[in-house]
């Protein structure tokens, strides 16, 4: 199933970022599948076999992950403002191209589009990853393999 699942989610993902506009809904149907497959195919086991429950402490983990988290986007930010803005490894130029936010700026204020297009891409996606592909997936191809072609195949 994991063999299925993997490249199904793929090409799901691929088809909606890159794919035509009408695809573009294929993103958070993707997104809810990840999250929703664990409780859909693992029993309560499997899903604290694979991380899922509830952390014993989490404020300090949650703290150093949303200050590490700051810290890289910041180094991002920096890095690009650094290289040529029409460059294309300007990574700000590039995902303002590939998201039309002139566009967007133009016909919704810009609170909606950081919760249409940051929301998603900063919390939904991650943790939906981290479900599927360092939890399932990963535990079926150990399984099936060994760690590290485990590790291989899912990075």
């Amino acid at each position: 199933m994991s063999l299925l699942l993997f490249p199904a989610l793929a090409v799901a993902r691929l088809c909606a970022v890159f794919g035509p506009p009408q695809f573009q809904v294929l993103f958070p149907l993707h997104v809810l599948a990840m999250w929703a497959l664990p409780w859909i195919f693992l029993s309560a086991q499997g899903r604290r076999g694979i991380g899922l429950s509830k952390p014993r402490k989490w404020l300090l983990p949650l703290a150093l992950s949303g200050i590490g988290g700051g810290i890289a986007g910041l180094l991002c930010f920096v890095v690009s403002r650094a290289a040529p803005h029409d460059s294309p490894s300007n990574l700000l130029a590039v995902i303002q191209k590939s998201l039309e936010l002139e566009q967007m700026r133009a016909a919704m204020p810009l609170g909606m589009i950081f919760v249409a297009i940051g929301v998603p891409a900063l919390v939904l996606t991650p943790v939906g990853e981290e479900i599927l592909f360092r939890g399932i997936m990963q535990q079926a191809f150990e399984q099936r393999f060994n760690r590290i072609a485990a590790a291989l195949v899912q990075g």
